[in-house]
């Protein structure tokens, strides 16, 4: 008797090997010191700060690296 694919449980999360995991928090850091008025104030930080992650090679090449994706592919 086969199982149909929907009867499974999903995989278990990885996050040590999603560099989008590293990316986030960084945003998160940075956001943790704002102190918005409203909620598009809420807004501009939080497209800034994911604006100023995503335009940075430096910090993104950073959380490729601190992640064990690396590790796993090789």
């Amino acid at each position: 008797m086969s199982r149909d694919v929907g009867d499974q449980p999903p995989a278990p999360c990885a996050p040590e090997l999603n560099p989008d995991e590293g990316v986030g928090s960084l945003a998160k850091r940075e956001l943790a010191n704002s102190c918005p008025l409203d909620v598009d104030g809420l807004m501009e930080d939080v497209i800034g700060s994911i604006n100023r992650v995503r335009t940075s090679p430096e910090k993104l090449r950073g959380r490729i690296l601190q992640s064990d994706l690396l590790k796993f592919l090789s």
